[in-house]
């Protein structure tokens, strides 16, 4: 009798204790939700705010046009339109970044604006420049010399005017270059690092970049477009992880800007045009080319490996 009272009290005690485990982890188990869900909306909860407004602020000035042009259309190519959005998203990118904390407002100007004043970013971006312009040059050399490129036989006698405008594409082409860096890499791919790994950070940054470029139909560049959207995706994931490896936007500037530099000029001087017949893997829009696509899908995997091999040294 004596052991089997002790025996009742002593899994009497167990009991309670389980209980009290139980609670105790389930209480944490709420905690960490609760934290986790907190968590989520303090880094969500900003950019849905910042989207919600420019979609707003776009119907808007959407119905204001076409009450005084009947063709009007806000994202249309060029026109007071396109530079109207433009001006929203720099607006809405401000607004942003003020609910931020001063030090990440101040690297933001240090990565994106204030490193001009400091001379030694022009060599490396000059590197980084001639070595994509140079590897987009050579890859169009190559689909010449297979008969996938032809020379353009009605191209007409290259003017003095058409040379005036390529110089001023190709500066256009730095100022791009330096917005999208700027605004993608310096700005919302540092705002989600503040919260989640720069692989995470880098892939949602890559996914924004990708959907940025079809504002009209972004869903199209995962269903009917997909080939240019897995090719703006691993653009945006290359340039990406320069930026990590290498923790300055000029890079990924010289980058940027030294491939859309050789498009540029190939639009303004036409001197080369897809053959009648071309192979599956090619694409006169070279970012839906899937010979593109492993190149960036390339860079990208020697870019995380010499990532890991810098941190681990």
């Amino acid at each position: 009798m004596f052991l089997a009272s002790k025996l009742e009290n002593i899994l009497r005690k167990k009991s309670k204790l389980c209980k009290f485990n139980f609670q105790q982890r389930s209480d944490t188990r709420k905690l960490k939700m609760k934290y986790s869900n907190k968590n989520t909306w303090q880094i969500v909860g900003p950019i849905l705010a910042s989207a919600l407004s420019l979609f707003i602020s776009t119907l808007i000035l959407q119905w204001i046009g076409s009450l005084l042009f009947t063709d009007f259309y806000l994202l249309s190519r060029g026109g007071i339109g396109k530079i109207a959005f433009s001006v929203m998203v720099f607006v809405q990118i401000i607004l942003l970044f003020s609910t931020q904390s001063k030090s990440f407002v101040e690297s933001f100007l240090q990565n994106t604006i204030l490193f001009f004043k400091n001379k030694k970013w022009i060599t490396p971006f000059c590197k980084l420049f001639c070595l994509f312009f140079f590897a987009h040059a050579l890859f169009i050399v190559f689909l010449y010399t297979q008969n996938i490129l032809v020379w353009n036989q009605m191209l007409a006698a290259i003017s003095s005017g058409t040379i005036l405008k390529t110089a001023v594409a190709f500066i256009a082409v730095f100022t791009l270059a330096w917005s999208e860096e700027a605004i993608f890499r310096g700005g919302i791919f540092a705002y989600f690092a503040q919260h989640l790994s720069s692989y995470s950070a880098a892939f949602i940054t890559s996914l924004i970049f990708m959907f940025s470029h079809r504002l009209e139909t972004p869903w199209t560049l995962i269903t009917s477009e997909w080939k240019l959207g897995l090719g703006l995706f691993l653009l945006g994931l290359m340039l990406n992880l320069i930026f990590i490896t290498t923790k300055q936007l000029w890079y990924g500037m010289g980058s940027h800007a030294g491939l859309v530099g050789v498009k540029v000029f190939l639009r303004k001087i036409p001197f080369l045009i897809p053959a009648t017949s071309t192979p599956f893997w090619f694409h006169d829009d070279l970012r839906q080319s899937l010979l593109v696509h492993c190149f960036f899908a390339g860079i990208c995997l020697f870019l995380i490996i010499r990532y890991r091999k810098n941190s681990q040294g």
